[in-house]
């Protein structure tokens, strides 16, 4: 990420990844990356995020990793959607560079012959 702000200034971003559980009683029905089912009860869960503060004209290095949340939903599905959230702060203003919905897998399990 390359920061553009003020001249002598530093930016801030933040990277969040979500899903949405839809929930019916106790029971986990569906992963979605945003909400839909409206008879369905929808509960946001974190599953990534990390910060970086870059000095202005240059550029930083995010790595992401999922948490326990993430983790235990990977272990539980093959694949699930996310969605992938990055703000911005420079100069006290917070802004919204964007939404990228993804799908999180697991890696492919490597066989002996």
């Amino acid at each position: 990420m390359k920061c553009t702000g003020v001249p002598g200034g530093k930016c801030s971003y933040r990277v969040t990844e979500t899903v949405v559980e839809q929930v019916k009683g106790r029971k986990l029905v569906a992963l979605a990356a945003k909400k839909v089912k409206p008879k369905l009860v929808s509960k946001t869960v974190t599953i990534a995020s990390a910060s970086l503060a870059v000095l202005n004209n240059k550029t930083g290095t995010l790595t992401l990793t999922l948490n326990a949340n993430g983790r235990a939903l990977l272990a539980a599905h093959l694949r699930f959607p996310a969605l992938l959230t990055i703000t911005e702060t420079a100069g006290g203003h917070t802004r919204l560079i964007s939404k990228v919905k993804l799908t999180i897998s697991r890696p492919p399990v490597k066989r002996r012959r």
